[in-house]
């Protein structure tokens, strides 16, 4: 035999309370007021389970309204520093994309804006290799700078704009960070010949993977020198994040780079005038080399570049 929920709760309630005995249970019945009551407490209980829920919910809408007034103001920012672009264009008389160097013009030091430095960043640009828009983050030329650096200079940059630079691993993470880039490497010898090594896909982790370098896609002249030191971090003397087991490839060949254990390229070494060093006088092959096109590391090259660019 079933009894409805309302007639079970009176016999309980009756019995609970000493109204009734054991075999006068069958003469309960539902009486309106308690089925009010027993409705009541259904909806209170209920309402007790919905209501933190609902504070849920008005939460998420808070948050949601405070995320589009945030955006709202984002929008608003990148309208200023497009504005401010704008006046910056027709003062040069070119057109500068954000985070991006001029496809014409001369090359030189440029200031481009993007949303992590609305301030502007001063870069030097290539405008004229291949198409132009090319941020330098190398450049050696003539040996007045000593790359032979600790991990702090190399994470913020050093040298001049208008001589020899290392750009900065920060700054560079951060103008890899607005989209895919491509990647290339010219360098000169002292017999006035030049090559160059284009990577289609090239990109860097931040300072918790110790600006992992993931680089592919080669073509060029120069042959494929930097694959081989794809996904290795930077290693610097004070800084040993190489493969090498016995030593410490940074402090030994002079330099920082992404060096496995130790190199195929490494064009942050020793600048020795006249390319071909003989490796009896030194220790170790720690020229600013570039394996294969001289199918050698005892070769320091006259003059390197690397640069990025945006890809289209």
């Amino acid at each position: 035999m079933h009894f409805p929920a309302v007639i079970v709760l009176c016999l309980f309630t009756r019995i609970a309370n000493g109204e009734v005995d054991d075999d006068e249970v069958f003469q309960c019945k539902p009486h309106k007021n308690f089925e009010n009551k027993v409705q009541k407490i259904v909806s209170e209980k209920m309402q007790y389970t919905l209501d933190p829920v609902a504070d849920d919910v008005r939460k998420i809408q808070s948050y949601m309204e405070k995320a589009d007034a945030r955006s709202d103001q984002k929008n608003k920012e990148m309208l200023n520093i497009e504005a401010r672009l704008r006046a910056v264009e027709d003062k040069l008389g070119v057109k500068i994309k954000l985070e991006e160097c001029p496809k014409s013009g001369t090359s030189g030091i440029y200031t481009i804006y993007g949303i992590a430095y609305p301030e502007g960043l001063s870069v030097y640009c290539d405008t004229q290799t291949d198409g132009g828009g090319w941020v330098v983050i190398q450049r050696r030329f003539n040996g007045k700078l000593s790359f032979d650096r600790e991990w702090d200079q190399y994470v913020k940059g050093f040298g001049t704009l208008s001589g020899e630079f290392w750009l900065g691993l920060d700054d560079v993470v951060t103008l890899l960070s607005s989209g895919e880039f491509e990647f290339r490497v010219d360098i000169s010898d002292w017999e006035g010949n030049s090559a160059y090594a284009l990577y289609s896909k090239f990109s860097m982790g931040g300072t918790s993977s110790n600006y992992q370098l993931t680089v592919s896609g080669y073509s060029g002249t120069a042959g494929d020198s930097l694959s081989h030191h794809s996904g290795m971090a930077f290693s610097t003397k004070d800084r040993d994040n190489d493969t090498d087991d016995d030593g410490n490839c940074a402090k030994d060949l002079k330099g920082g780079w992404w060096f496995t254990g130790c190199n195929l390229s490494h064009l942050n070494g020793v600048y020795y005038k006249g390319g071909h060093y003989p490796v009896g006088l030194h220790t170790v092959q720690d020229g600013a080399s570039w394996y294969y096109w001289k199918d050698t590391k005892l070769y320091s090259m006259k003059t390197t570049e690397m640069k990025i660019r945006l890809k289209n």
